[in-house]
């Protein structure tokens, strides 16, 4: 058997970082979860400089009641650092169609400059893996990940925010705080 080199080793990266269970007792990535929950993140340079975190959060419209969001929307956001890869499940419930799903800066009630786009979760749910690059171009800004980005997200994701855009909420139906 050949050893795995370029796609093949990302995406046999991304899914084990998926499949991975998020708990060190084997738990799945949604057992147990609450909103806010993080394991401590494993501190930089115990991986080749690179920072790794996992987390989970449970969302519904009571946690940030904002007029824009719709109040009956709620979900769950799981997501894996490792060795530069940033992988993610998004699943939403009672929520008109998706139409984007984004990762921002911002907390709270503000929401800073888009980070990243995700994959929407058109049918409930979507999962995906980004692996971050040194640098960005204003042009793709929106589309990639940078390495100071994760390291950022790592060190305080309170720093930053889901949102999970739709037509009748193009200003946000759900929103994690991070």
């Amino acid at each position: 058997m050949r050893p795995l080199t370029g796609t093949a080793l990302t995406l046999a990266c991304c899914v084990a970082a998926l499949v991975a269970p998020a708990s060190p007792a084997g738990a799945s990535p949604d057992s147990g979860a609450r909103a806010g929950t993080r394991t401590a993140a494993v501190p930089a340079g115990a991986h080749g400089g690179l920072p790794e975190e996992t987390g989970s959060l449970r969302f519904d419209a009571r946690q940030d009641a904002r007029a824009a969001e719709d109040p009956d929307a709620h979900g769950r956001f799981w997501y894996r650092v490792k060795d530069g890869v940033f992988c993610y499940e998004l699943t939403v419930r009672n929520v008109a169609t998706p139409t984007s799903a984004r990762l921002h800066t911002g907390s709270g009630r503000t929401t800073g400059p888009v980070v990243v786009t995700l994959r929407t979760p058109t049918r409930g749910t979507a999962e995906g893996c980004i692996t971050a690059r040194p640098a960005q171009t204003p042009a793709n800004a929106d589309r990639v990940l940078t390495e100071q980005e994760l390291a950022d997200f790592v060190d305080d994701s309170s720093g930053f925010s889901i949102v999970i855009r739709n037509k009748p909420y193009p200003e946000g139906a759900i929103r994690w705080r991070l």
